[in-house]
């Protein structure tokens, strides 16, 4: 479901990036592979959730949601970099 994300994000299509990462977050597994799976999945929605709205409400109502997501994936594991990004100098998880 990430690639799949990934690669409607890259061709546009955000509302189908968002449904594939939706999609593999919602896979309920304990293996190592799903948990980083869906770290993966947190993070790129994030990004994209910050992206998307046509309205200054929807891109805010998308941006606090973005952050929400954001310390999800943070709490599956801090100390991923690929969680974290550098703006203004401070530290904010998931939100290039």
């Amino acid at each position: 479901w990430n690639v799949l994300g990934h690669c409607f994000w890259k061709k546009g299509d955000s509302q189908l990036a968002l449904n594939c990462f939706r999609n593999s977050i919602e896979i309920r597994s304990d293996s190592p592979a799903a948990v980083l799976s869906r770290k993966d999945a947190l993070c790129a929605m994030s990004m994209v959730l910050r992206r998307t709205g046509s309205t200054a409400a929807e891109m805010i109502r998308n941006t606090a949601e973005s952050v929400r997501v954001a310390k999800t994936a943070l709490a599956i594991d801090t100390t991923d970099g690929r969680c974290w990004c550098t703006s203004a100098r401070l530290p904010f998880p998931c939100l290039l």
